[in-house]
């Protein structure tokens, strides 16, 4: 009797048909997050490399023209590595000069490359973030390069 019950009963839970299933319904999504995540993570790491290169050439070149031109130079470098993985329309350039390094630690200076041995200061913003479209406005990061360098002397 006392078996007849028990196998009426527990019986259903031992019956493991679909069990796999239910384990892949519930662990697919979450692998699929963090599949995502991964892919991303490295799109932006490659992307951010790639624009910080870009950006040195951009600097170097202009610091040898002595600062003419220097956005232009930049922005020449940015377009030559844009690829699949960002677009140089949505980098947002900055680029003051001064003759005092306190002038450009504080934000003040004039815009542009300036002349011979003027202290420059080049800052790139950008927003390389695919899922900017699905993610609230709080939790998108733009991210900033920052160069400094100093002009050539006119001779």
């Amino acid at each position: 009797m006392m078996s007849r019950l028990w196998s009426r009963f527990f019986k259903p839970l031992s019956d493991r048909r679909g069990a796999v299933v239910v384990e892949t319904a519930l662990l697919a999504p979450l692998f699929l997050l963090f599949v995502g995540v991964l892919l991303e993570t490295a799109r932006i790491s490659i992307a951010y490399s790639v624009i910080d290169n870009a950006l040195f050439l951009g600097t170097m070149q202009a610091k040898v023209e002595r600062g003419v031109n220097a956005e232009a130079l930049i922005r020449k470098k940015l377009e030559e590595s844009e690829n699949a993985l960002f677009s140089a329309k949505d980098i947002e350039l900055t680029i003051t000069s001064s003759d005092s390094i306190k002038e450009i630690s504080n934000g003040a200076g004039q815009t542009g490359g300036g002349r011979g041995n003027a202290l420059v200061h080049v800052k790139a913003e950008m927003e390389l973030s695919v899922l900017k479209g699905f993610l609230p406005k709080s939790m998108q990061a733009k991210r900033s390069i920052d160069f400094f360098y100093i002009n050539e002397p006119d001779y």
